[in-house]
């Protein structure tokens, strides 16, 4: 690394936990300690950006709310028919005469079920409905998409500032040091993102896979235990068939005393309860995205690398001779790997160039409106 890129390198400092807040005036405060960048704490001071990053934060924090309040009631909605379910197989399936040894018991259940039923159907349908009135999904696309899109908006505002004067006796160009600037809070910041929520994912999909295999195991027994007290517990009583005598009679015994204690009721129970919860785990499964989530963030998190490994340094280089549309190439390289998941949310407009010579002659710049650039995820 030449020395000119490992001072800027120095100025713009390690990478922390919270890059990914938007706080260019923050930035500039600490970048102006290093002594050696002016130009960029000039650029970092203009107004536009503070707009910017406001924007961002304004944006987020809706995101987050929609998608709390989203995803807290679809699910809400989703234990509330899984709830209607175990009712209704327990009301009606289970011999609760006989098990509460109580006559009428089966009677006054079945009332208590219908009506916790009804409640329970009342109360998803009416999240259901909720959730199409309100439109809690949309906003919250919609306000990510706002939020991630002035993330991409704030760098290429810096990108596109331009200066009156050049670096002095013992400062760094600024080419070099927007480069870094980018380098550290947006490139490495999203791929450390990448990174986290595709492990994040990834293990949600695993757990999601042995709550499939437990409920597939359910359903096995279920279905073995239907065909020992449906099938081998009445030919055992009618001696019908000559593989029976394989099974040693205190096995057949047991099998038929079951049969006499309304196993059938329990099976068709159980079979109800784990339909419900497959349906459970269906939904969750939808809801959350793990499988497909874990998997194309992974792949940005390695797309995301070799661009930087591949790429890093050539930029580096054009950004020295002060080839903007070298480092540009290389900057919407970056921007096009970013997922472009949030980028149907938006209305695309043309993004005004900054003109950043010092915060006083950006006083009455205007803001960057949204550019073509595909929006990260911050879920």
């Amino acid at each position: 690394m030449d020395r000119v890129t490992e001072l800027c390198e120095q100025a713009i400092g390690k990478n922390e936990d919270d890059d990914y807040i938007l706080r260019p005036a923050a930035h500039a405060a600490i970048l102006e300690k290093s002594g050696n960048a002016r130009l960029l704490v000039n650029v970092l001071r203009a107004p536009g950006l503070q707009e910017i990053a406001a924007s961002y934060t304004s944006d987020d924090r809706q995101a987050l709310r929609a998608q709390t309040k989203y995803k807290f009631l679809a699910k809400t909605a989703i234990w509330l028919v899984f709830l209607a379910v175990i009712t209704a197989a327990i009301a009606a399936a289970l011999p609760l005469d006989d098990l509460l040894s109580l006559k009428g018991a089966q009677h006054q259940a079945r009332l208590i079920a219908i009506m916790f039923l009804f409640l329970a159907l009342m109360g998803a349908f009416g999240i259901l409905f909720w959730l199409e009135t309100r439109k809690p999904y949309v906003r919250w696309h919609e306000a990510r998409g706002r939020a991630e899109l002035a993330r991409k908006n704030l760098f290429r505002a810096v990108f596109a500032a331009k200066v009156t004067d050049g670096p002095v006796q013992g400062e760094s160009p600024l080419l070099p040091l927007k480069l870094e600037y980018f380098r550290r809070y947006l490139l490495d910041d999203q791929i450390l993102y990448y990174y986290k929520r595709g492990d994040e994912h990834a293990g949600a999909e695993r757990r999601k896979k042995i709550f499939w295999g437990l409920a597939n195991l359910g359903i096995l027994l279920m279905i073995l235990a239907t065909f020992l007290v449906g099938v081998i517990a009445p030919l055992s009583e009618q001696g019908a068939s000559p593989l029976l005598h394989l099974v040693p009679d205190t096995v057949t015994g047991y099998l038929q005393r079951f049969e006499i204690a309304h196993i059938d009721s329990y099976l068709l129970a159980g079979g109800i309860i784990l339909a419900g919860l497959f349906g459970v785990l269906l939904s969750f499964s939808l809801l959350d995205g793990a499988k497909g989530n874990a998997v194309r963030f992974q792949n940005s998190f390695e797309n995301l690398v070799s661009l930087r490994e591949n790429g890093l340094d050539n930029a580096r280089a054009k950004a020295l001779l002060d080839d903007e549309q070298g480092v540009m190439h290389f900057v919407d390289s970056i921007m096009a790997q970013i997922s472009a998941e949030h980028q149907d949310w938006v209305k695309i407009q043309e993004t005004p160039v900054l003109n950043a010579g010092t915060p006083e002659q950006n006083h009455d710049a205007p803001p960057p409106a949204a550019s073509p650039a595909a929006p990260s995820p911050a879920e």
